[in-house]
């Protein structure tokens, strides 16, 4: 439940991010083909980037000396306990909440498609400018649905029939009831977001100024205006019609007597890349991959190889000349603190470490030591224990310290120059499963 409000509000920045960046730059702009692909790919953008996953490795090793614990025990009573808790929560009254819009704005949507169902059934197809057009008995004026151009019959005798017909040949034609659809549907989805509410009606208007731009073309700009003003009454307004005269008329004469400024168009689309970029770093979801050190196939042969490493450390001074190196050598030292596991403890450990010149650690402090260090990767210590009830989590376990500070307080020369005379900063991550 918590995932979903999640992506909800992930998209919901998106779609206001898309917007803003429509309005700021692309609102003025007579590329209408250009900004139709914009708002319908950012819209739908907008949904699918929360489910981008970006992968992030670390590095783990398993330790031995503990049982693996019966995890399914745990996780069923944790649900059923706070089952009657989590259904009477806040989130359930949103989710209830946000459900009941989007049935209510997706039930007008198939109200508006049976509208349209009606009236073309009821409708006679005819020739007219050699257009196949459904005439309706209804008083209406022009619309069109899918590829299908419908006008009531009271219009037929219009003076400005050819152009209103030529309007809707364009909807027609360029199939702007898709771009209408794919809004209404993505809209109601996100109803609760009156960036949503801009962007329903930036696409529709965007497709208007499109129709009107390819009739003025090739007729008369002012009577195509007046011709506009004079079917102003007798509308319909379900939620999928591309109507001849729509309720934003005011903006759409605005629109034709602009002048078409594409001296930073070419420019401004650019500006798409990094938004999109950002977005999808900031909006995807992250995920850690946990690589196992899987030098011998099996846990037994891992742990023989690893305790003839010891002894043969143990005869001779080692020296690690890599991070390779220095990450086998934890694996073989290391061990999750039974206490800590008993506990359910877990956490993150960080230390800083002075290098010598000749490669030595010199010192070992968990706190910060100036803002200039080597940060190496984060590695993973996970275990398994029987005996914890409770996995919780802190930075703060003693027997975690200890264990971190003992391996990073034992570690043997380091053959890695570059670290020479450094500080290093180490992170250890005990987790349990």
């Amino acid at each position: 439940m918590d995932d979903i409000i999640y992506y909800l509000l992930k998209v919901s920045i998106g779609v206001v991010v898309f917007y803003c960046t429509y309005y700021f730059l692309f609102r003025k702009s007579k590329q209408y083909v250009f900004n139709r692909i914009y708002l319908c790919g950012s819209l739908v953008a907008s949904f699918i980037i929360p489910f981008i996953s970006i992968k992030t490795k670390q590095y783990a090793t398993v330790t031995d000396g503990l049982i693996p614990i019966n995890m399914s025990t745990v996780a069923e009573s944790a649900t059923y306990s706070s089952g009657i808790e989590l259904f009477l929560s806040v989130n359930s009254y949103i989710l209830i909440i946000y459900m009941a819009g989007v049935v209510f704005f997706l039930a007008k949507l198939i109200n508006s498609g049976m509208t349209a169902a009606r009236i073309i059934a009821n409708s006679n197809i005819e020739q007219i400018k050699g257009l196949n057009v459904n005439v309706t008995e209804d008083n209406i004026r022009a619309f069109t649905y899918m590829s299908k151009i419908i006008i009531g019959r009271n219009i037929l005798n219009h003076p400005s029939l050819l152009m209103i017909l030529f309007h809707e040949s364009v909807h027609s034609k360029e199939k702007h009831f898709y771009d209408i659809f794919l809004a209404e549907l993505l809209f109601g989805l996100q109803w609760f977001n009156p960036f949503a509410w801009f962007y329903r009606d930036a696409i529709r208007n965007n497709l208007e100024y499109r129709a009107d731009d390819v009739v003025i073309r090739d007729s008369d700009a002012s009577e195509y205006q007046l011709a506009m003003l004079s079917l102003v009454q007798s509308r319909i307004k379900p939620s999928m019609f591309t109507e001849f005269n729509s309720s934003n008329l005011k903006k759409r004469i605005i629109m034709m007597k602009s002048e078409n400024k594409k001296r930073f168009s070419g420019i401004a689309r650019f500006a798409v890349l990094p938004i999109l970029a950002l977005l999808i770093l900031s909006l995807s979801a992250k995920e850690t991959i946990i690589i196992h050190d899987n030098t011998m196939v099996e846990h037994n042969e891992k742990q023989m190889y690893l305790k003839q490493l010891v002894a043969d450390e143990e005869i001779s001074e080692v020296k690690l000349k890599s991070m390779i190196g220095l990450r086998r050598h934890i694996a073989a030292h290391i061990k999750y603190p039974k206490e800590a596991a008993d506990a359910g403890q877990t956490g993150v450990c960080e230390y800083f470490v002075t290098i010598s010149a000749d490669g030595m650690v010199e010192n070992v402090t968990e706190n910060q030591i100036g803002n200039h260090f080597i940060e190496i990767d984060e590695i993973v210590i996970v275990a398994s224990g029987e005996n914890s009830q409770e996995i919780s989590e802190s930075s703060s376990h003693e027997s975690l310290v200890s264990e971190g500070r003992r391996i990073v307080n034992s570690l043997p020369k380091l053959e890695i120059p570059e670290w020479y005379g450094k500080t290093i900063k180490m992170k250890f991550k005990f987790e349990l499963q």
